[in-house]
């Protein structure tokens, strides 16, 4: 299957329109305040795989996400996860078997 990363900013009707338009959203990240993008596509009832760590396991969790492992890093004395790509492609993999 086709992956697109995205690195654009985007209008909130653009948004509406990729959240209806792709298969599933991911958030592999070392570290979210919140994770509102995550939140937005669960909202939108997309399949969301989200790194298991900080601001988003408030909403998110194996009940209504795909929660991804990772291991605890610090940088610079700041906390932060690195998210297990190997368990990344795994989920993303399912994901689309799954379909």
């Amino acid at each position: 299957p086709r992956v697109v990363v995205l690195d654009a900013e985007l209008s909130r009707a653009a948004l509406a329109d990729l959240y209806r338009a792709v298969d599933a959203f991911v958030l592999s990240t070392r570290g979210e305040g919140w994770g509102l993008p995550a939140a937005e596509a669960m909202a939108s009832g997309l399949p969301t795989i989200i790194t298991n760590y900080s601001g988003p396991t408030a909403f998110a969790d194996a009940t209504n996400a795909v929660p991804l492992r990772c291991t605890a890093v610090s940088t610079d004395g700041l906390g932060g996860c690195e998210p297990d790509t190997t368990e990344l492609t795994r989920l993303m993999r399912a994901l689309v078997d799954d379909r």
